[in-house]
This record gives C-alpha cells, sequence and structure tokens, in this order.
C-alpha cells in the first residue's frame, strides 16, 4: 500500500485535478455552490491579489503562465530551457559498469548530504526514488526525492478563511539531483522570464522562481559545482527555500 508520502509525491507529480484546484495533496475536496472552475483561458485580471478561499483559485494563474514565452537561454554560464540537451555522464565512466546504490552508501563529490530540509520534509527512501550510481570509486549521479505533507485539515481551513495558501504548510515536494557533467544544463519548461542568475555558495547559479511567490507552482535551482552540477526542482515551494537547502549540500 502506498504511504501517505508517496501519494503526496504522486499526487504532486501528476499535476492533477488537485494540483488543479490549489488543494493541499492528501485533503479532500469540499463542495458547494461555487465549486465550478473558471472559464477556459481565463486569467486574473492585472493587480489582483489571489483569494485562496475560492476553489480553483490558481488555475488562473497557472493559465497566464502557460501563455509566456519558453525558450533556451545561457545565465550565468548555465543553459536552461525547453529543448537544452542535458549531458548523460558517459565519459565519466568509460567501463560503463555504475551500480546503484543507496544514498547512505555514497559519499565524497556529487553526495547528497543535506544539512537543512524544509519543516516536515520526509525522504522517499526507496532504491528508484533516492539512489546514487557510483561508477569507478566516484558518484556518477545521485537523486533524493522528499515530500512536505500538509497539515491536517489544511484545505477546510484555507477554504474557511481562517488561514491563507500561503501562509498554511498546504504540501508540496521536491527532488534533489547531483550529477557529474561537461557543461551545467537543464532541460525545463519553466517560463523564460522566471530565471534569475544568482550565487549560491560563491558558485555561479540560475533560480526558476515559482509562479506566484512564495511558494505557488514548479520552481528550480541550478547550481554549477566543477564538475558536478546541482539541481533541486520543486513543486509549491519556496525559490529561497532551494537556495537553502542547496546551501546545506554544497561544501
Amino acid at each position: 500500500m502506498l504511504s501517505g508520502a508517496v501519494a503526496l509525491l504522486a499526487v504532486a507529480a501528476a499535476g492533477s485535478f488537485l494540483a488543479a484546484r490549489n488543494i493541499a495533496p492528501g485533503q479532500e475536496a469540499a463542495a458547494g455552490p461555487d465549486d465550478t472552475a473558471p472559464p477556459f483561458g481565463a486569467t486574473p485580471a492585472p493587480g489582483t491579489t489571489p483569494d485562496t478561499t475560492r476553489p480553483f483559485w490558481g488555475l488562473p494563474y497557472r493559465t497566464a503562465d502557460e501563455a509566456k514565452p519558453r525558450f533556451d537561454q545561457t545565465i550565468n554560464g548555465i543553459l536552461v530551457g525547453p529543448t537544452v540537451a542535458e549531458y548523460d555522464g558517459s565519459r565519466f565512466c568509460p567501463s560503463r559498469d555504475g551500480k546503484l546504490v543507496s544514498l547512505a552508501d555514497a559519499a565524497g563529490p556529487g553526495a547528497i548530504r543535506p544539512s537543512y530540509l524544509p519543516p516536515g520534509a520526509v525522504l522517499e527512501d526507496f532504491l528508484d526514488r533516492s539512489h546514487a550510481i557510483i561508477c569507478e570509486g566516484t558518484v556518477l549521479a545521485a537523486q533524493a526525492d522528499y515530500v512536505i505533507p500538509a497539515e491536517p485539515d489544511v484545505l477546510g481551513r484555507i477554504e474557511r478563511g481562517e488561514v491563507n495558501w500561503f501562509a498554511a504548510r498546504h504540501g508540496g515536494s521536491f527532488t534533489i539531483l547531483s550529477k557529474r557533467v561537461e557543461y551545467p544544463a537543464f532541460k525545463s519548461n519553466l517560463a523564460a522570464d522566471r530565471w534569475q542568475g544568482i550565487t549560491v555558495k560563491a558558485r555561479p547559479a540560475v533560480l526558476g522562481r515559482e509562479i506566484i511567490e512564495p511558494g505557488f507552482g514548479p520552481s528550480a535551482l541550478i547550481v554549477a559545482d566543477g564538475e558536478y552540477q546541482l539541481t533541486i526542482r520543486g513543486t509549491e515551494i519556496t525559490g529561497s527555500e532551494l537556495i537553502k537547502i542547496a546551501e546545506g549540500i554544497l561544501k
């Protein structure tokens, strides 16, 4: 049986009906007379503030974001965009003798050992979700999947206006990826204007901010760290949190 954490990640990753409604994973939807989606293609009026008590409140903002341009671009020496070709790391494993191991069995450069995690974050500690690939004694790649379960009854509290969605622990997820690369690159469909160059622990980086700050929509952070690239992909998590996670990994 899937655990609550696995179910949460499945909902977040699928971008399902619940995600479209901005319902925290694991929460049930409350039906009502206004429990209908906005007209197809509707976008928010300029200057409006999201009313998170309304069902489907986030859908117009997602629609507006989807209409923005996407294109490949290089920022801080890092290539990002929808048609970017990512390096597969094969040059670093000429023997083709890579071994799949647990995160705990990977050490040294490229290993994922975060010293900071967002409150409530839970590691998906299954080998197909969180693991490392070792080749010739070094870490070729590593991945760690995390979920952040929603607070109990958070949906009801949001819909009753007791707490704003942005202030609540509404649930989310993030994936940490570390790999050896010939050049830093990340294939992503985030809108082009959401990317900005930054520095993380004195390393060049590029941050893809969420649709609405803080924490609504997908986000991403890519850090060039010598032969390694650290990538953190987030769903309903702030770009600021991604930076703190990366700072806790980089030495």
